[in-house]
């Protein structure tokens, strides 16, 4: 169930951009930032990888070019794939998500402006109304990231995330009650995954980043070690490039489709996680942060460098 982390990150993608831009003002300058930062977090490093993807297929390095259907190459690069809902010719498979997540960007400010002035009771109806609807989604569409099931599923995942960092904004809590979150909400996510249920993993997931914004608990405190920091800034970077690193290794170190657990196995998987970490580390320094910088050059408001990795 990998594939739920994806839920996960809608939700979490939600809370934040909600969060970060609570008090964003509704003219022109402020929106085109906004939409000039989504562009530039996304767009750059998504076409490094399929430019290396190009190269490698084009003269059949690692991945035969008949491998690659070179006519949806322009609407893979623009991120329209799902709104197409191309089922083959996806390239790099795991960018459909980026695709869904840029229609969320585009609904977002409206979206805030009508929510923000909204009273309490309102926006409880909102998060209410939304786990609902990702509960739906995940019944119906668990690991599904074509067509219309998967716009569903990141919607409804980026609607119950920032609903409820809407709510949060005027809620506090008790330290006991957020630590106590933090742990129920923990323990649920990981039942469903071990039992495969779906559904679960949105709501429980919102509950879970409702509490850690508190930063209380074992659950926070081991999210704020220095690796696993870093580990979320080159986050994206890991996911974009994880499908091109696994194919230059099945092309170099094949193993059959359902490998023995041996030594030798563990070493080859241990290489492929090194390759991975090292390239996103260098593609997040020489790709993403000279982007990033971007902001200060025009004086746009600069996310931390830990927020903006996870709203990617």
């Amino acid at each position: 169930m990998g594939y739920m982390g994806v839920d996960l990150f809608f939700v979490l993608s939600g809370f934040i951009l909600t969060r970060v831009h609570l008090e964003m003002p509704m003219n022109l300058p402020s929106l085109g930032g906004f939409a000039l930062r989504r562009v530039l977090r996304i767009y750059p490093l998504h076409w490094t990888v399929l430019a290396a993807m190009a190269i490698l297929g084009w003269f059949s390095l690692i991945i035969p070019r008949q491998s690659l259907d070179w006519q949806t190459l322009p609407y893979v690069a623009a991120l329209i794939q799902p709104y197409l809902n191309l089922s083959s010719g996806v390239w790099n498979g795991v960018s459909w998500s980026a695709g869904v997540e840029l229609s969320c960007y585009i609904m977002f400010p409206l979206w805030l402006a009508v929510m923000r002035r909204s009273p309490t009771a309102f926006m409880m109806l909102m998060v209410a109304v939304a786990a609902y609807a990702a509960w739906r989604a995940q019944g119906l569409y668990a690991g599904l990231w074509t067509g219309m099931p998967a716009l569903i599923r990141g919607w409804s995942g980026f609607a119950l995330g920032a609903s409820i960092g809407l709510l949060s904004s005027r809620l506090q809590f008790a330290k006991w009650k957020t630590i106590a979150i933090e742990l129920v909400s923990a323990a649920t996510l990981v039942g469903a995954i071990l039992h495969k249920f779906p559904p679960l993993v949105p709501l429980a997931s919102g509950g879970l980043i409702f509490a850690l914004q508190w930063r209380h608990g074992p659950i926070n405190w081991l999210l704020s070690q220095k690796t696993l920091v870093y580990l979320g800034e080159i986050s994206f970077s890991i996911y974009l490039i994880q499908n091109l690193v696994i194919d230059i290794e099945n092309g170099l170190w094949p193993v059959q489709h359902f490998p023995a657990i041996t030594a030798m196995f563990m070493l080859r998987e241990a290489i492929m996680f090194a390759a991975l970490i090292g390239i996103s580390s260098m593609t997040y320094h020489f790709i993403e942060r000279p982007c990033l910088s971007i902001f200060r050059k025009k004086k746009l408001p600069v996310l931390q460098a830990s927020t903006i990795a996870l709203t990617a």
